[in-house]
């Protein structure tokens, strides 16, 4: 090697004065600068490198130790993953118009919380197409998903969770309704309209919203002293006859003196209200819940859980946050109360 190029091309190097991460001149500019041929600098200058641990990127050059890495997705698309049908398809409508608008695809996935092997294959998929942003509702009993989101996070993907386990560390961004609170809601509903018995069919017990919701309801039934049966049950129904498995298998009878809460998902709230008329069981109300608008029915109460406000905080998080941090935190959205004209 020649020790007077190497002296030269450190030399000129030096009185360049770069700064920790900064690029080192090309070679055709060393060239310019100290003579020589392109094929003799490239060779000294690799030797530079080696020795001072300089980061070669080829098709972009040397950098000095220390320079800043900018993670680029190689695919820019942002996927929403959430189980069944939660999402009304006017929110997703909007939401994918929004992010259009940022040059960024919207992907909405529907993965039932049935089949966690599924979701695991997708969020294979996604890690290996490297994509820009996620929002996802995980399956509550797979640690292997949250062990793929969390490789998605640590490679640079914006991770977002529409679910917390209670021991979940806040190391994700959290947009969370706000079930734990709604189950301290419905008691304070039956507590001052002085019904002697709570209801409470938990038809997706193993979600943690509805768990959060079961904690929140036994924790305030305690408090208050009031008698509270919970039914983990998914409540089908017959589409043939139009009658529901909880009438043929006597799963539960209607009492008087009693509010039942059950989500309004594929309107199970309004056949025990209607069932509740035809009964004339006129002590006992229906007392419900949802996140889409087309589940309420005006009829009843209802604590609405707003996830059109929701997922435009989400979208705003994810579009106006230049600087993505690894340490996340949690935003919670309580319920809205909705009474009908009878009730107000």
């Amino acid at each position: 090697m020649d020790s007077k190029l190497k002296k030269d091309i450190s030399d000129f190097i030096a009185s360049l004065h770069l700064k920790s991460g900064d690029r080192l001149p090309s070679i055709e500019q060393i060239r310019r600068k100290i003579g020589s041929t392109q094929y003799k600098i490239y060779q000294e200058l690799k030797e530079i490198a080696v020795e001072r641990k300089y980061e070669i990127i080829h098709g972009s050059g040397i950098y000095l130790p220390g320079r800043k890495k900018i993670w680029k997705p190689y695919e820019y698309s942002v996927a929403l993953i959430s189980p069944g049908t939660l999402l009304e398809y006017d929110l997703i409508n909007s939401l994918h118009y929004r992010f259009m608008k940022h040059n960024l695809n919207l992907l909405p996935l529907s993965i039932p919380h049935k089949d966690p092997g599924y979701e695991e294959e997708i969020l294979k998929y996604l890690l290996g197409r490297r994509i820009w942003g996620l929002i996802i509702e995980p399956h509550p009993l797979s640690n292997e998903n949250l062990k793929i989101i969390n490789r998605m996070q640590t490679q640079g993907c914006r991770c977002i969770l529409l679910s917390r386990q209670p021991e979940l560390k806040k190391r994700y961004h959290f947009f969370t309704l706000d079930y734990y609170q709604l189950g301290k809601n419905v008691v304070d509903f039956a507590v001052n309209r002085k019904f002697r018995k709570i209801f409470f069919i938990n038809h997706a017990y193993s979600n943690w919203h509805m768990q959060n919701l079961e904690r929140g309801l036994i924790t305030a039934v305690e408090q208050e002293g009031i008698s509270c049966e919970i039914l983990h049950d998914f409540l089908l129904q017959d589409s043939f006859s139009e009658t529901w498995d909880w009438e043929k298998e006597n799963l539960f009878q209607l009492e008087p003196d009693t509010l039942y809460v059950v989500e309004n998902v594929e309107n199970r709230a309004s056949h025990i209200y209607n069932r509740l008329k035809q009964k004339k069981i006129n002590s006992s109300m229906v007392l419900t819940f949802c996140r889409r608008k087309s589940n309420i029915d005006r009829r009843l109460p209802c604590f609405y859980m707003n996830d059109e406000l929701r997922f435009n905080q989400i979208s705003d998080k994810l579009l106006n946050t230049s600087i993505w941090t690894k340490t996340g935190v949690e935003t919670k959205f309580e319920p809205e109360l909705l009474l009908p004209d009878s009730l107000k």
